[in-house]
């Protein structure tokens, strides 16, 4: 658990904010699929592939059902960030132009994740969801389950993910300290 706190933070909540992702509160099935990808080299990153390459199923599994169980953390967000009612759109409506399906659909409507194999996205930090973005429509990240996000990403331009990160970075904001605004914005 030490070695998880060094990049994450304690509880998975106060991760470096450039380079690794909020894992407090995060759906353990994802958790789960990302440390198994790490371990059979589906998803590369030398340390996270290192971390874990000694560690059961079992092991793993419990990893992210201790994370899951963690409180989401409240996450810093420029005041002066802005989202759009096109962005808004795309979180509730999706844009069927562009064959988007609305993110509220796979990742629920308060970002909690509402699939098995899909991660929360509320209250993660902003600068993690964007290149997490980038690295989708880039295809560096491919192990999304039926190309998914790889093609919504390379969809989206760089404002709308902006736009987008900075929502569910404040939809994590608003759960952690009770309120939800959320309907408020549709």
């Amino acid at each position: 658990m030490n070695a998880c706190t060094d990049c994450h933070g304690k509880g998975g909540a106060e991760p470096d904010r450039d380079k690794h992702p909020t894992l407090a509160g995060q759906v353990a099935a994802y958790t789960f699929k990302q440390l198994r990808d790490y371990k059979d080299g589906t998803r590369e990153n030398r340390r996270m592939n290192e971390a874990v390459e000694r560690l059961t199923n079992e092991q793993l599994a419990a990893l992210a059902a201790w994370y899951a169980q963690q409180p989401v953390p409240t996450v810093e967000v420029d005041a002066d960030e802005t989202v759009s009612e096109e962005t808004l759109r795309l979180v509730f409506r999706g844009d069927k132009k562009r064959l988007i399906q609305p993110c509220a659909s796979c990742h629920g409507r308060n970002g909690q994740g509402a699939i098995i194999d899909v991660p929360a996205i509320a209250g993660q930090n902003v600068k993690y969801f964007v290149e997490t973005m980038k690295d989708y429509a880039g295809e560096k990240r491919t192990n999304d389950i039926y190309s998914r996000m790889r093609i919504i990403a390379k969809a989206l331009s760089r404002d709308e993910i902006n736009e987008l990160a900075v929502y569910y970075a404040r939809l994590g904001n608003e759960q952690s300290d009770g309120s939800n605004q959320q309907a408020a914005a549709q």
